[in-house]
């Protein structure tokens, strides 16, 4: 599962970001705004606080999957031997 990201911005910010975003939704709650965007390609919830502050809300991306490296000099040794011994085991 993905983790939450958030940061805070100023109102002014929040403004710039709206411009170049698409508006999904918004709904006032109480003296604050929500609002669902389109922005980077991302779905994000923008919230504009009374104090003039701004919090957006977004997906973490992806953690990066780790895999071991594969020598492919040692690789190909490794596939010649299992070749040689199943070509000697299936010969006799």
């Amino acid at each position: 599962m993905r983790k939450l990201q958030w940061q805070a911005e100023s109102i002014i910010e929040l403004s710039t970001r709206l411009t170049q975003a698409t508006l999904e939704n918004s709904a006032a709650v109480g003296t604050s705004t929500v609002y669902h965007i389109l922005h980077d390609g991302q779905e994000k919830l923008a919230i504009s606080l009374p104090d003039g502050q701004a919090l957006i809300i977004e997906l973490a991306d992806a953690p990066q999957t780790r895999r071991r490296r594969r020598d492919p000099v040692n690789q190909v040794n490794l596939d010649t031997n299992l070749n040689t011994n199943l070509s000697t085991n299936l010969s006799t």
